[in-house]
């Protein structure tokens, strides 16, 4: 289906933020113009709409989550099943606890950039800080500082 200029599987309209919400992850306006989402130092991407006159902040993956499926309980989070925080499709997030969230945020060198960064720093290397603050560089600009 096209929406807009985009194609798109599903869209819906989240009645509480007054959005359209579509499962690939994006946000529309009611002139069907996709939001500009920020994105946080952390790597999840945010939304910023107004609500009663006061400019509020919402994490893109949970308005997603809320609009296609419920409310998100308080003792439950959405967890990015692929580890890749700016990926909101519907498919790659998943409702857990906080320690199963925490448990899949471990340092894992499999993917692309923990391939780089262990190429670069060595298999030695096990600094959490180090590694964080590199792959929220590798996030921003879509490449390793060190390139």
């Amino acid at each position: 289906k096209k929406f807009g200029f985009i194609e798109v599987d599903r869209v819906k309209w989240n009645e509480e933020y007054k959005v359209y919400v579509s499962d690939d992850g994006k946000l529309f306006n009611k002139d069907m113009r996709e939001y500009k989402l920020n994105l946080l130092h952390n790597g999840y991407l945010r939304w910023q709409p107004k609500r009663n006159n006061r400019q509020v902040s919402i994490l893109v993956h949970r308005i997603i989550w809320e609009t296609f499926n419920n409310k998100i309980p308080d003792y439950l989070e959405i967890d990015h099943i692929n580890r890749i925080k700016t990926d909101n499709h519907l498919i790659n997030l998943r409702l857990v606890t906080r320690s199963e969230n925490l448990y899949n945020r471990e340092i894992h060198f499999k993917s692309i950039f923990g391939k780089k960064y262990l190429e670069h720093f060595g298999a030695n290397v096990r600094n959490k800080k180090q590694y964080n603050r590199e792959y929220s560089y590798w996030l921003r600009h879509n490449k390793c500082s060190w390139e």
